[in-house]
This record gives C-alpha cells, sequence and structure tokens, in this order.
C-alpha cells in the first residue's frame, strides 16, 4: 500500500505544486485575475531605460532569483534547426549587441541571409568613448558586423528605424519598420539574450505573421531582480493580446 501511494504521489506532482509563476504572483500578492493590469503597475518601470531603473524589489531576490531560474530566464536558448532563411539580430547597446553576434558567429547553422533590426538611437556616451565618431545605434551595429567574423557572403540587411519623435525605436518599431520590407514567409530565428529571450519571442510572434523561433545566450552577471520583472510583465501583456 505505501509503495503504491509513493508512486501516486510522483505520478501526480503538478497537482501538488504551484507553478514557478504562481508563486512569484503569490508572493506579490497578485490575484489570476489581474495579472497582466497589476504587473504593468509594480513591475513595468514604463518611461525609463533599463540603466534607469529604480531598485525596487532587490531585497526579495532570494526569493524570487530561483523562481526566474525555473522559467527558463536565465539560462542559454539553442536554435533547434540546423539551416535558417533568415537570422534576425535584436539591436541593443553596444556590449549586448556584441555578445549577440557572438553567439549567431559560435552556432553551428546555416542562414542564407542576415537581418539587423536596429536605428537611430542616440549612443551613450561611454558607447561614443569606445567607437570614436559614430553617433546612432545603426552605425554602431554597422560597425560591430564590419569587425565581426559573420559570413560575409551571406546578403545583409539593417533596419535603421528613425526615432519616434524624441524616443528611440522598440523592439516594436524595428519590427515594423522589417515588415515594411515585405519579408517572405520562411524559418525565421532572432538572437537576442537573456533574460530577454522570452519577452522578445513574445512580441515577434503577436507581430510577425508567421513563426519566429527566439534564442540567446545566459546573461553575463546578475540582472537586477527589477529588470527581471519589468521584463516578465511585458512578455505576459504580449502574450494576453487578443487577436
Amino acid at each position: 500500500m505505501m509503495a503504491g501511494m509513493k508512486w501516486l504521489f510522483f505520478l501526480f506532482p503538478f497537482f501538488l505544486f504551484a507553478t514557478p509563476q504562481e508563486e512569484l504572483l503569490k508572493i506579490f500578492d497578485i490575484p489570476s485575475s489581474e495579472i497582466v493590469e497589476t504587473t504593468k503597475q509594480l513591475w513595468m518601470q514604463q518611461g525609463k531605460e533599463r540603466w534607469q531603473f529604480e531598485q525596487r524589489y532587490e531585497y526579495l531576490r532570494p526569493q524570487v532569483w530561483p523562481l526566474f531560474e525555473e522559467m527558463g530566464m536565465l539560462s542559454e536558448i539553442k536554435p533547434a534547426r540546423e539551416h535558417y532563411d533568415a537570422v534576425l539580430v535584436l539591436g541593443s547597446l553596444l556590449s549586448t549587441f556584441q555578445a549577440r553576434v557572438q553567439y549567431l558567429e559560435g552556432q553551428q547553422i546555416h542562414f542564407d541571409k542576415i537581418v539587423f533590426l536596429t536605428g537611430a538611437r542616440p549612443l551613450l556616451n561611454s558607447e561614443k568613448e569606445r567607437l570614436p565618431g559614430l553617433e546612432t545605434e545603426t552605425e554602431m551595429v554597422q560597425w560591430v558586423y564590419e569587425h565581426s567574423d559573420l559570413p560575409k557572403e551571406v546578403p545583409v540587411l539593417f533596419i535603421d528605424t528613425p526615432m519616434q519623435g524624441t524616443k528611440r525605436p522598440t523592439t516594436v518599431d524595428t519590427v515594423i519598420g522589417w515588415l515594411q520590407t515585405s519579408p517572405s514567409v520562411g524559418d525565421y530565428l532572432a538572437i537576442s539574450n537573456q533574460p530577454y529571450v522570452h519577452y522578445q519571442n513574445a512580441v515577434l510572434n503577436r507581430i510577425v505573421p508567421f513563426a519566429v523561433e527566439t534564442v540567446g545566450p545566459a546573461p553575463r552577471g546578475d540582472p537586477s531582480v527589477d529588470l527581471m520583472l519589468d521584463t516578465l510583465a511585458k512578455q505576459w501583456l504580449y502574450e494576453s493580446e487578443e487577436d
């Protein structure tokens, strides 16, 4: 009898334990019926760049970090195929973008085209110090590409998304700019990095009319708890939008 009960325990763990998402919501006392709106209010730091985020919840790191790990926000996500019609490399700050390009260089995959989703974001002073004479993210992306080991025989497209008034172009803006080039249906791979892979995958598959697979390396160092929460809130927002 005891042996039978032991096997029953292992056969039904789903019903006995909460998911990491449920555990995280419980910590913040967020009801399941108000997930998107409440996490948007509590976790998203709207109007701020990631490097400007307030440190609101860092004291919760011991509780929430294992949950982020279980959600797959801190581990590398590798390409599932060996060949893609095109690879989309998402723009970012210089060091992060270089890491994305290096990650693509290290993958044992083949692709017919490279698309860089970038824009006219003014470079930070720290970026200008490393790349004298360059002014925008698009110029930086072109420089990194030219100095990379990516195959230069593969056709390349730079999506130079303009500023949105006084605001820098977002991932959504760059994707819309790419779609305006009328890309053909195919197998597309997007290169991001953690903890943004799931969020940017949600953005891409919300906007692009065909499937895109998003991958990327594990984070370098430890992101702040507030960055993790902001990213997760954005992911759930895009995943919740109705057609």
